[in-house]
């Protein structure tokens, strides 16, 4: 509700984007209608898996034991709010290139996506380091009792998490610099098979508790984010979405 309330005050009140006319609906174009479908649907797909993916994730790590599901419970909280920079970073990149295709300066995506992830990168790095190599001193004293002992458990896994926010931080910029495009059909793609190696490592990982168990399930995530930021930079790369016609 906050939300909508603000983004409705900024169209009545912007001066900077009366010419757009927002607010005049034109005539019924089916082409239009064809072009948002095909452009919007695969990123509903996308969402789709990602968001199931967690999903199996924690019903992987759920046949590990209560133990295993506490230190990941606490583990995603800190995963979560420390990739935070890095989806801010990368949804203003989303427009950006989007914007920047527009005004027909393609030649300037590479550029930007390339300098928003050396960003992202360092914020992730400089806000999560004191946290996960000193956590004792910076996180010790939020938890009480039985979180207490999952936190000292929890923190032989820190230095994975670590590494997998780094290149978390990294991915998340060049997947959102693809799809900023518009090349939505191609993220959708690489969605599928990044969950899909995700997936069968954290499920091979579960089968062999004694040799790879949690820390093999948490390591897909890094195997995850590789994926997703080479095969994303290759489509970046390969320079076909510049002749892109919408």
């Amino acid at each position: 509700i906050a939300a909508f309330v603000f983004f409705l005050l900024y169209l009545l009140f912007d001066k900077h984007i009366s010419f757009l006319n927002l607010f005049k609906f034109p005539k019924f174009n089916i082409d239009h209608i064809r072009t948002i479908v095909n452009i919007s649907t695969p990123i509903l797909f996308q969402s789709i898996i990602g968001i199931s993916s967690w999903f199996l994730f924690f019903v992987f790590i759920e046949k590990l034991g209560e133990r295993s599901l506490a230190i990941s419970n606490l583990l995603r909280v800190i995963y979560l709010i420390f990739t935070i920079p890095s989806w801010g970073y990368a949804l203003s990149l989303n427009s950006i290139v989007s914007k920047t295709i527009g005004r027909k300066k393609e030649k300037r995506v590479i550029k930007l996506v390339t300098h928003g992830s050396i960003l992202s990168i360092l914020t992730t790095a400089l806000i999560s380091f004191p946290f996960l190599f000193f956590p004792s001193t910076m996180m010790a004293s939020l938890l009480q009792g039985n979180s207490q002992d999952i936190f000292i458990d929890s923190k032989a896994y820190f230095p994975l998490l670590f590494l997998i926010l780094l290149v978390a931080s990294y991915s998340i910029i060049i997947f959102n610099g693809v799809s900023g495009t518009g090349e939505t059909m191609k993220v959708l793609k690489i969605q599928i098979v990044c969950s899909v190696v995700y997936l069968v490592t954290c499920y091979i990982a579960i089968l062999h508790p004694t040799t790879l168990g949690l820390y093999g399930a948490w390591g897909a995530e890094l195997a995850y984010w590789a994926i997703q930021g080479l095969l994303s930079w290759f489509v970046l790369q390969s320079g076909k979405w510049q002749f892109l016609k919408f």
